[in-house]
């Protein structure tokens, strides 16, 4: 098994990208007109490496001696509320997004919503 160290080290690294997509989600939601195919990218991106979170995670905690594991629990769990937050802020926008394409005569040009 790997030591702890090197198992925190790889979650950084993890935890840095999945920060980033999670920037680059928001400012997507944020925009005038944010893209489907895009938010849809960065919501499959983020459940793949919070799978791997998860993994790094349950290895870092049966590592983890008794007086560190809380600390890490928690630490765990408000990345994770982060991440699950997020996405289900972008399902929500892809469910409104496919309701008025469905309603109303929409055409999905480059990404953006646009009436025809």
């Amino acid at each position: 098994m790997a030591s702890v160290e090197r198992l925190r080290k790889n979650r950084g690294v993890v935890t840095a990208s999945v920060t980033g997509t999670l920037t680059l989600l928001t400012d997507e939601l944020q925009a005038s007109v944010p893209d489907a195919a895009q938010v849809k990218s960065h919501v499959a991106y983020l459940i793949q490496k919070n799978a791997e979170l998860v993994n790094l995670n349950k290895d870092i905690f049966d590592a983890t001696d008794d007086d560190a594991y809380e600390e890490e629990l928690e630490a765990a769990e408000d990345y994770d509320r982060k991440v699950c937050y997020a996405v289900s802020r972008a399902r929500f926008f892809l469910r409104e997004a496919a309701n008025k394409t469905d309603g109303s005569e929409y055409l999905n040009a480059g990404g953006y919503f646009t009436e025809r």
